[in-house]
């Protein structure tokens, strides 16, 4: 399959930079993989299309604030450094902008004072392997002088006085402090929906899939078979792994909200034959022709061209039919993207 057959075209003006100002106002095209019945509604409408029974998956990972703006030691130039995946205490794979002035050997400080760091590596993807040096607890000083790691395609100055990303770019569910994006289909979910979605019947589970460059790493291959995905890890409770393997067991449908939980539930049927409990690192690219075994049906956002996610969900439901999905969206002016509306494949 070629990477061009993942490609559209998109208004830049659909491209989402602020969130809906109520999370679960946003709007919601549902698709029925049954009949091909597209219908469009408010995202708070879900509560119709997830019934007694279902069981609701949703990754529970809080973003860290990834994104840092340090200053070569030597010249002063600013660096921008985005923390991918940590490798040990002290080091981690990073994206750094520009990154041809970063040789082995630079030192960086951020101007707080509290944390530097030293390039040790530059790695094959042009990524760098810096060494952290800092006193206490890396997260919490990340917490005090980190940003929120915002997707490029949202082009708003860093900081906007009038809007706090460090809460809308949050699920109001998120837990554990670990991803370096969003789990961007959890956005749209209030308490009260959730909780009346369990009055409902329908049963809530998470996971937690660290969201990594992996999700969001560009396909750069001609032929997307020979794209290689980064590895992320992921942590499935032992009760979500028991209803999981009950529920398939006896026809109960799992919804995935986001395909970070599809990429974490399909690994682990992948590898074990189930869905197994613990932690697991997944390495899975799935493509149109990829059979899925546990997720029944998909919550998702609408994803950029020539990526790993428009690729997964066009194995879910059809390159054709996604591509005529996308093209009906774009002329109902739905906004695409991490902060954009959402979509759900029943």
């Amino acid at each position: 399959m070629s990477l061009e057959e993942l490609d559209y075209e998109l208004p830049e003006a659909l491209i989402a930079q602020r969130p809906s100002e109520k999370r679960d106002e946003c709007r919601l095209l549902v698709y029925n993989r049954t009949d091909g019945e597209i219908s469009h509604h408010i995202f708070h409408d879900i509560v119709r299309y997830l019934r007694e029974g279902d069981i609701l998956v949703l990754n529970d990972a809080k973003v860290i604030k990834a994104r840092l703006f340090f200053r070569k030691a030597e010249t002063g130039a600013e660096i921008e450094v985005l923390l991918l995946r940590q490798i040990d205490e002290n080091r981690w794979i990073s994206l750094t902008r520009p990154a041809k002035r970063l040789k082995i050997g630079t030192e960086l400080k951020h101007e707080s004072g509290v944390l530097c760091a030293r390039v040790i590596a530059v790695l094959e993807g042009g990524e760098r392997l810096l060494e952290l040096n800092y006193d206490g607890d890396l997260l919490r000083i990340l917490e005090d002088i980190g940003e929120i790691p915002l997707p490029p395609y949202i082009k708003r100055k860093r900081i906007e006085s009038d809007f706090n990303d460090d809460e809308y770019y949050q699920t109001v569910f998120a837990k554990n402090l670990c991803a370096i994006a969003a789990p961007t289909a959890g956005l749209h979910f209030t308490e009260s929906l959730i909780n009346e979605l369990m009055k409902n019947g329908v049963s809530v589970k998470t996971i937690t899939l660290r969201v990594g460059y992996g999700t969001f790493k560009p396909i750069t291959t001609d032929n997307i078979r020979n794209h290689r995905m980064e590895q992320e890890d992921y942590f499935i409770p032992r009760k979500t792994a028991t209803d999981i393997n009950k529920g398939i067991a006896t026809g109960r449908r799992i919804v995935a909200c986001g395909t970070t939980v599809v990429r974490a539930l399909e690994d682990s049927y992948y590898k074990s034959g189930k869905v197994k409990y613990g932690w697991s690192t997944a390495d899975l690219f799935i493509y149109p022709g990829f059979k899925f075994k546990v997720t029944d049906a998909l919550i998702t956002n609408f994803h950029l061209p020539r990526s790993s996610l428009m690729a997964m969900v066009s194995a879910y439901v059809g390159l054709d039919r996604l591509k005529e999905i996308y093209r009906i969206a774009i002329e109902e002016g739905y906004r695409f993207f991490s902060y954009g509306d959402a979509m759900m494949i029943k």
